[in-house]
């Protein structure tokens, strides 16, 4: 590797790092190579702090790329990181930067971060053969409503349990002839068959009005399948 390299270790560590950690983190360093990345990080300048000797820009960004990774995501947590994690100080060498250099490093990455981003997810899907057909992405926003959504993450037999419950409760009210006996009932069938129950004579049910309002009612409250 040209860019993204390492200085000699030490001949002797307090706390050495274990070789499958090192393997880890030399793998991420190739890959950061493989990216290109290193060619937008060429036109960032750094300067160093006054007393501070000049940061290898290159090593800074792995570790910040990798304290992100781990979720340390503020500037005192790289920071400390850079001091106290092993494979943080194994990316860093001997750099030490403080939090206002990580801060500046960041702020000059500001223009050249998008297509930063877009090489090394490249690099990612080339190197492990990912599909992007599907894509799933993190932190979506939910309307925070415990229950609303709660159907969709309910397996397939939970669903298929809920429709054969509401079609014991359809033969009850005599409204069953055109309900599929397998599979899974949607709620659109549900609901219009809920309407239908508005019509039904009390008579015709076994308990009269009482019990017709109370297979309404428990009907009503199992009109979420899976399908729609």
């Amino acid at each position: 590797m040209t860019h993204f390299t390492i200085s000699e270790p030490l001949l002797l560590y307090t706390f050495p790092l274990e070789a499958k950690e090192q393997e880890k983190l030399d793998a991420f360093l190739l890959l950061l190579e493989k990216s290109g990345a290193w060619k937008y990080l060429n036109e960032v300048r750094l300067d160093s702090e006054l007393g501070r000797p000049q940061i290898n820009k290159f090593r800074l960004f792995s570790a910040i790329v990798y304290c992100f990774a781990l979720g340390k995501s503020s500037l005192r947590e790289i920071e400390a990181a850079c001091y106290y994690d092993l494979r943080v100080v194994y990316l860093i060498g001997e750099d030490r930067p403080s939090s206002s250099t990580i801060s500046r490093f960041i702020s000059l990455l500001e223009n050249c971060i998008t297509p930063i981003f877009i090489s090394i997810v490249q690099a990612i899907v080339e190197e492990f053969a990912i599909s992007l057909d599907t894509v799933f992405l993190d932190g979506s926003k939910f309307e925070a409503n415990s229950n609303k959504y709660k159907f969709v993450w309910k397996p397939t037999t939970f669903h298929l349990r809920l429709s054969e419950k509401a079609l014991n409760l359809l033969r009850l009210m005599h409204l069953s002839d055109d309900v599929p006996k397998d599979g899974i009932i949607s709620s659109k069938l549900l609901t219009e068959k809920l309407t239908e129950s508005q019509k039904i004579d009390p008579e015709l049910i076994e308990g009269g009005e009482t019990a017709l309002r109370k297979l309404c009612k428990m009907l009503d409250s199992s009109q979420w399948p899976l399908e729609t």
